[in-house]
């Protein structure tokens, strides 16, 4: 028997089913992960919600429009406000909703996620949790094999 909590609740998972399936319903989406205390099982009560999307044009996203392409109303949320981050070859949206809830949408190109060599930064976002939400070409998944194999 697992011990392992999950700490998604159904408004969360609405909330992740909703990103995913917009998300993959664009072409230019090569890949979608969970990552940070909810992939990793150790979020609490407010911990965000983050998801790492790579695209072939991971700039793209900087227009704060697709915000707002997204039915957030179905899961009883508005963006209300939003800051993007830098973090060197990944860049972040960071969304605040109403009533509640913030989410962070980090963009990387696709060439963030090769596997041969992995990236010291890319490494450590993995290690810190990353669940494959959206793998359509493998790169996540090969990634996640090119570091498991290189920490065992």
């Amino acid at each position: 028997m697992s011990t392992e909590r999950n700490l998604m609740t159904d408004a969360l998972k609405a909330i992740v089913k909703l990103v995913v399936d917009w998300l993959a319903s664009r072409g230019d989406i090569r890949g979608i992960a969970l990552i940070g205390s909810y992939a990793r099982n150790e979020a609490l009560p407010h911990s965000d919600i983050d998801f790492l999307i790579i695209a072939h044009h991971s700039d793209a996203f900087r227009d704060p429009e697709w915000v707002f392409e997204i039915n957030w109303l179905s899961t009883g949320r508005y963006p209300i406000t939003w800051c993007d981050e830098e973090y060197g070859a990944v860049w972040s949206r960071r969304v605040w909703f109403q009533p509640d809830g913030e989410a962070e949408f980090a963009f990387a190109k696709i060439s963030w996620a090769e596997a041969s060599p992995v990236d010291p930064g890319t490494s450590k976002v993995v290690a810190g949790g990353c669940q494959i939400l959206y793998d359509p070409d493998e790169s996540l998944g090969r990634l996640m094999l090119a570091l498991s194999c290189s920490m065992s």
